[in-house]
């Protein structure tokens, strides 16, 4: 793995959204957020290691979850991150770039 890939994984050890600080739709957006968050962590785990990512990961790794301010993880939720708490559209922001990098790293191993 890259540094750049690595420091952006340590980033992402370090913000973690609370769920509890948020009520309503923004608790839906942490947690769906967290989701993805736990989601990402097992594909650089696999990535890591010698075990293959499986071709339903790779395609959700593939594609861009965050379209302006309009979040589609990888569980098929949509939310609109404009309405939201900044911090929540930040980690997202993160969780993008992060997944933009595994998919840099998915389409070499391929290649």
């Amino acid at each position: 793995m890259s540094s750049r890939f690595k420091q952006l994984f340590l980033e992402l050890s370090r913000a973690k959204v609370d769920t509890c600080s948020y009520e309503g739709a923004a608790c839906d957006v942490a947690f769906d957020l967290t989701t993805a968050d736990t989601f990402l962590a097992g594909v650089v785990d696999r990535m890591r290691g010698s075990t293959t990512v499986p071709l339903e990961f790779r395609a959700d790794m593939l594609r861009p979850w965050l379209h302006g301010a309009v979040w589609s993880g990888p569980d098929g939720s949509s939310h609109d991150l404009s309405l939201m708490p900044q911090p929540l559209f930040e980690h997202a922001l993160l969780l993008e770039r992060i997944r933009s990098a595994c998919a840099s790293q998915l389409r070499d191993s391929v290649d």
